[in-house]
């Protein structure tokens, strides 16, 4: 929200308001996938396989700076949200990416279990869902207007 906040007070608007999808659907699928962990508690071939689903959630960030490194080769000064929000697509790659540990998750279990456990199949399908959802959602009005009311929450 603060990152809004100085997006907004910057001048880039509804880039700012838009991108601002990509971190709080991250929060919003780690919880999901925490809460659901902590409820299979007492299950503990479905709770690992949800608290790994909840971390690969949050490795968006991450990633995404490993593709920025790449882009524009480091150095000084060189970070996220120094400059306007990056597009929309930018945040596609490296989450999709992110994917690829639930794939070995699928593989592992395929391996030794002779079937995926469902936690995978599922975990996958929702990521997987709000990864694409995400662009088309982040310039809807409903979205552009929650942004403003964020901003103007936290502020």
């Amino acid at each position: 929200i603060n990152s809004l906040q100085h997006g907004l007070a910057a001048g880039y608007g509804d880039r700012s308001r838009a991108f601002i999808i990509v971190p709080l659907s991250a929060i919003g699928m780690f919880a999901g996938f925490f809460i659901a962990a902590i409820a299979n508690v007492s299950r503990p071939e479905a709770h690992k396989r949800l608290m790994l689903l909840a971390t690969i959630s949050l490795l968006g960030a991450a990633m995404a700076r490993v593709f920025l490194l790449l882009m524009v080769g480091g150095g000084p000064g060189m970070r996220p949200g120094l400059g306007p929000p990056p597009p929309m697509f930018v945040a596609f790659l490296p989450s999709l990416l992110l994917e690829l540990f639930i794939v070995a998750g699928i593989v592992y279990d395929w391996r030794t279990r002779g079937r995926p456990h469902p936690a995978w199949l599922v975990g996958a399908a929702v990521m997987t869902a709000v990864i694409i959802l995400r662009v088309p959602l982040s310039n809807t009005p409903a979205w552009l207007a929650f942004a403003d009311f964020l901003a103007r929450f936290a502020g």
